[in-house]
């Protein structure tokens, strides 16, 4: 049997990679779509997802499957205390888990930050825009108070409130374009100068 090869620096390592990148555009795509229309996403995108993306890593790529399950595994480790406080889903960890089976590590991490820049924002005009930043502000002061006295971790108040919750999964894919904007400008840069 023939092995394939994969190398980042070639012409077709960069096909391949750009190749996988966009099956990963898509399944989120469909994962922002089902969030925003029904607030949840389901269970068989996130399955396309990570088969696809350790089929692609493990076979194609032969990355060791230690490493992409070590990938899958951060976000979880990440945000399990934001996923019992109720500040972040069960699907959004898991859409990060999807991103980390296609990924390294660096670019999984880089697209877990800016995600959280562009939530920030995104919760931020909300706030603004409904004028209540004062009122969450003063939420969140009197949620961490109560949870350093009663050294437990509660639901975090008003999450269920319609309005008061934005889409993450919008806020990942802004964060999955702008990797994938920071790992493919150079590409762009190459074929622009002189």
């Amino acid at each position: 049997m023939r092995s394939v090869s994969y190398n980042r620096g070639t012409k077709r390592g960069e096909a391949d990679e750009s190749g996988k990148d966009l099956i990963l555009q898509g399944i989120l795509s469909v994962a922002v779509i089902m969030d925003c229309r029904s607030g949840k996403i389901r269970n068989p995108c996130i399955v396309l997802g990570l088969s696809a993306g350790c089929f692609i890593r493990i076979v194609l790529e032969q990355v060791p499957w230690h490493t992409v399950m070590a990938n899958v595994s951060v976000p979880i480790l990440l945000f399990y205390l934001l996923f019992c406080m109720h500040v972040l889903g069960a699907g959004d960890i898991k859409l990060f888990c999807v991103v980390g089976a296609f990924w390294s590590i660096q670019d999984l991490c880089t697209c877990i930050l800016i995600s959280f820049m562009a939530g920030g924002v995104i919760s931020f005009s909300k706030l603004l825009i409904q004028r209540e930043l004062f009122q969450s502000l003063q939420s969140v002061y009197f949620y961490l108070q109560t949870s350093v006295k009663t050294k437990t971790l509660s639901k975090y108040p008003g999450r269920d409130k319609r309005g008061h919750q934005i889409h993450f999964s919008v806020a990942i894919f802004i964060g999955f374009l702008l990797t994938m904007g920071g790992k493919y400008g150079g590409i762009i840069y190459s074929f622009i100068r002189p």
